[in-house]
């Protein structure tokens, strides 16, 4: 009884965590060879961290957004996405583990990066500016077909206004007391 859970091969797998690595085992997205699975797994790490600096935003109220998402991309960016830039900068694929195709870190870290664009408070265009790679790389994410689809399908859950925001915090604080 736990969510999220996905049957699929006969079996039912929680965790959102190994229903990704499962996916991506299965459809060979976790690097060629030895090399490029742990790029794979350190720069998933890091958009667990990005999506972590971003998440509690909405939780918040408006004045201290700000703040937070200042701290994000005073430290927490600069921390991750500076080596994510250098790595996006020097791969001549445009994926960023620099294999032929696209892995499980080019996926989370498009989420990532989603996440921070449409997080309340954050200013337009701020990561185009700071992190041109990474920033276009998203954008190269977005324009494959599975995930434009999926994109402009109304499956897609994103940062929402304000006075929606405050609902469903209300609402998560009070299933948890």
């Amino acid at each position: 009884n736990q969510v999220p859970m996905l049957e699929i091969d006969a079996i039912s797998i929680v965790q959102c965590d190994a229903i990704l690595r499962y996916l991506a085992r299965k459809h060979n997205m976790l690097g060629a060879d030895a090399r490029e699975s742990a790029k794979v797994d350190m720069i998933h790490a890091a958009t667990i961290d990005i999506r972590a600096s971003v998440l509690g935003i909405p939780f918040n109220p408006p004045q201290n957004r700000t703040g937070m998402v200042q701290g994000c991309f005073d430290s927490v960016l600069p921390k991750y996405l500076k080596p994510i830039e250098a790595l996006l900068q020097q791969s001549n694929t445009g994926f960023v583990a620099g294999g032929e195709g696209a892995t499980m870190a080019d996926v989370t870290l498009c989420e990532a990066l989603c996440m921070v664009t449409e997080a309340p408070n954050v200013p337009e265009n701020s990561l185009q500016q700071l992190y041109p790679a990474a920033h276009a790389h998203m954008q190269m994410m977005m324009a494959r077909p599975g995930l434009a689809a999926y994109s402009s399908s109304g499956r897609r859950r994103v940062f929402a206004g304000d006075d929606v925001l405050q609902k469903y915090a209300a609402e998560v604080r009070a299933s948890l007391s």
